[in-house]
């Protein structure tokens, strides 16, 4: 017989080994699928711009690296300040014949299955006021300068694509 130490010992070590035995096999099943969104903000061509991110003058399209925008998520029905920004960096404009563009490629939104309805939100700013839109508000708001500027789209309801369905990204 083991003293009582060692007898502790190792049955912790097989009760250890019993529970790896049956982690195992959930460790190795395939991760759950994610949905997957294009951020894309709009459709531009000459005299036609749909979707597109104009400048608080509401004429004047946002172009270049100067400004930045993001996209925000949240389930359906969620409040706009529940809404979070992607796991992926703000994107500058386009310019050009796509001015008031934004292209951020697909993204796979983490915690979403495929074919999810979800709530986004394009949030825009000036690039001099932040690295998030977070911060660009309050550099706005406290330093009131017309070069410190940012804006947000409604919020829009959208289902997420299935990759392992080859289903296009919105």
């Amino acid at each position: 017989m083991w003293p009582l130490a060692e007898r502790q010992r190792r049955q912790a070590f097989v009760a250890l080994v019993g529970l790896m035995a049956v982690l195992a096999p959930v460790a190795a099943l395939p991760a759950r699928a994610q949905g997957t969104i294009r951020f894309f903000s709009g459709s531009c061509g000459p005299g036609i711009c749909t979707g597109c991110v104009y400048d608080s003058d509401s004429r004047s399209l946002l172009t270049g690296t100067n400004y930045l925008a993001q996209l925000y998520v949240g389930a359906v029905g969620s409040r706009e300040e529940d809404l979070k920004a992607v796991d992926y960096p703000p994107v500058p404009f386009m310019s050009g014949l796509l001015a008031g563009c934004v292209n951020g490629g697909t993204y796979t939104l983490a915690g979403f299955p495929p074919r999810t309805q979800v709530f986004v939100q394009v949030r825009a700013w000036t690039e001099i006021s932040g690295s998030s839109y977070e911060e660009a508000v309050q550099t706005g708001m406290s330093t009131m300068a017309f070069d410190h500027r940012f804006g947000k789209s409604n919020i829009i309801e959208v289902r997420l694509s299935d990759p392992d369905l080859g289903e296009a990204p919105w």
